[in-house]
């Protein structure tokens, strides 16, 4: 059990160090959908380091939470896949629905569909990788953290019609460029 001493200094850790943790390992992470579990397990390493050596050892705290960062970031990317990203993918069925090709039923894909699948995301995410930062940032949080708008500006400290107009238009672009229902 955790010394009640710990937990004070633990949170006061946490809340000072959060929002650097956060833009650092979305401005490192290959995968936005790592993000999250990469924070935990920030979170969780500092708390077990603060509990075995006691709440007096960390001398700066926002450098030993970004050294954390960068070591489970480079353990999560050596033993993980290399970059993946999700992109929903929509297709028309007989009566000119659209369907999401994840709601149909699970059948073994061919080689050749896995290959372009593969393909396309590598492609998507290569180009969402390519924007600036600021961009790839502010749609990390809003897909894969499922961040309000609000949340992004304050989280990014910038105005709410800037976080809005870099999520869509990167997402306009995904749609332009490889279609929204799989026609182009």
């Amino acid at each position: 059990m955790a010394d009640s001493a710990i937990i004070p200094v633990f949170d006061e850790i946490y809340e000072a160090t959060y929002g650097k943790a956060l833009a650092y390992v979305t401005r490192k992470c290959g995968n936005a959908e790592d993000i999250a579990d990469i924070l935990q397990e920030i979170y969780a390493e500092v708390f077990i380091v603060l509990t075995r050596k006691g709440p007096d050892y960390l001398l700066n705290s926002e450098a030993f939470v970004l050294r954390v960062a960068k070591m489970k970031i480079y353990r999560h990317y050596s033993l993980a896949e290399k970059l993946k990203a999700t992109v929903p993918m929509f297709i028309r069925n007989r009566d000119g629905e659209e369907v999401n090709v994840t709601d149909l039923e699970r059948t073994e894909p061919s080689i050749e569909d896995q290959w372009i699948n593969h393909l396309l995301i590598e492609d998507v995410a290569r180009m969402i990788t390519s924007k600036p930062s600021e961009v790839q940032k502010a749609f990390y949080l809003f897909y894969y953290l499922e961040m309000t708008i609000p949340q992004i500006a304050s989280e990014l400290a910038i105005k709410e019609s800037t976080a809005k107009s870099r999520i869509y238009r990167t997402l306009k672009e995904i749609r332009l460029r490889y279609g929204r229902d799989g026609d182009t």
